[in-house]
């Protein structure tokens, strides 16, 4: 039966999908994770094929798999796996001694719509995850932060030199209005409690106590700025989408540190704005001191390690217009993202740190 015949959403059509390639499996997972595809862990019949038991399959349709009313391009997933096999090697090249990198890529199937890439392990789990569920042993997070600041700094250094890669991200128009909704169009409509939003703070951010009228129009304009950014930019190649729940992590059974980390989901990816891609990292970690502040010291050792590993290995200037940039952006993540994402009970905390959500506060700390 050809690709076309099956539906490569369900199981039982993947695993006839790949009984006919080098892929053939035993069976295959559901992977949780992720809004717009459906993900796959093969248990592979030949595990010599990949070096490996396990892979994982990608599938994409035409819409988001959360809500099949949302039109998604389908050449997104082209692009992603050109991408992938363009930042592998020179990844392995420009930092061969790190413990992040991005998935190496087996197979991209452009008529199914489908890349096999390599799995992380059956144990792996997104960062995310894992640092909700526990601390790392000591000095793992600050190794693993330091990586992810030079793997950053890497593909918007080597990325955005590599004319073929722009000329092929350069086409993800649909992600560039994405990237600008997801945050930016939507910030002013949560803090306001508009819409869709009514009640999500409790008590409310705007008013005598919180923000003033004065804030949300400063607010306002930087929205229309950053939204201008995203959909102009032209010269720095960037992720899209770097956060702790697109860094896949393995961790050695025996010591309990994280020993590889892949960097997934590229689909988002594009000529951007670069403090956008750190500036969503640093807001993600920071919130984990929130829910665990028994971490707090942990995980500020982490962002003081990404933040001077970014700067260091970073060929352009780390300058004031990214530092402020970044933090306004970890103000801007944390009043949409977090509370519209895990619920209104983040929410209730975000209200009593107006200053944070107003994108006013600047913790340079962030960045070495």
């Amino acid at each position: 039966m050809s690709s076309p015949e099956l539906d490569l959403s369900q199981p039982s059509d993947v695993l006839e999908y790949l009984a006919a390639t080098p892929f053939s499996s035993s069976r295959v997972e559901i992977l949780s994770g992720g809004n717009a595809n459906f993900i796959f862990r093969l248990f592979l019949n030949d595990p010599a094929v990949v070096g490996a038991p396990t892979a994982v399959l990608k599938h994409a349709k035409p819409w988001s798999r959360s809500n099949s009313s949302f039109a998604l391009a389908i050449g997104r997933q082209e692009i992603e796996a050109f991408a992938l096999q363009r930042m592998r090697p020179l990844l392995d090249e420009s930092t061969p001694d790190s413990i992040v990198t991005v998935p190496k890529v087996f197979l991209h199937d452009s008529n199914a719509h489908i890349i096999i890439m390599e799995d992380a392990g059956e144990n792996s789990e997104p960062l995310k995850a894992l640092l909700r569920r526990t601390s790392l042993p000591a000095g793992n997070l600050g190794h693993l932060c330091t990586d992810l600041g030079r793997f950053l700094a890497t593909i918007h250094n080597r990325g955005s030199t590599d004319s073929l890669l722009m000329e092929k991200v350069n086409q993800n128009t649909q992600m560039r209005g994405i990237t600008s909704w997801i945050t930016y169009d939507r910030l002013l409509p949560i803090l306001r409690g508009e819409g869709q939003y009514n009640n999500l703070f409790s008590p409310s951010l705007v008013g005598p106590d919180g923000l003033s009228e004065a804030d949300l129009e400063r607010m306002q304009a930087l929205c229309s700025q950053r939204s201008a950014e995203i959909h102009s930019a032209q010269d720095v190649f960037t992720m899209g989408d770097f956060w702790t729940g697109n860094i896949i992590c393995r961790v050695d059974a025996q010591a309990g540190a994280v020993d590889k980390a892949l960097v997934v989901d590229w689909e988002v990816t594009k000529p951007g704005v670069p403090f956008l891609d750190f500036g969503q990292l640093a807001a993600e970690l920071h919130t984990i001191t929130h829910f665990h502040p028994e971490r707090s010291a942990e995980i500020a050792a982490g962002l003081s390690a990404y933040g001077k590993a970014y700067t260091a290995a970073r060929e352009a200037t780390v300058d004031e217009t990214f530092v402020a940039g970044a933090a306004s952006h970890v103000g801007a993540h944390m009043a949409v993202i977090t509370p519209t994402v895990d619920g209104a009970s983040m929410g209730m905390w975000c209200g009593y740190e107006s200053p944070w959500l107003a994108g006013l506060w600047v913790n340079r700390d962030f960045v070495g």
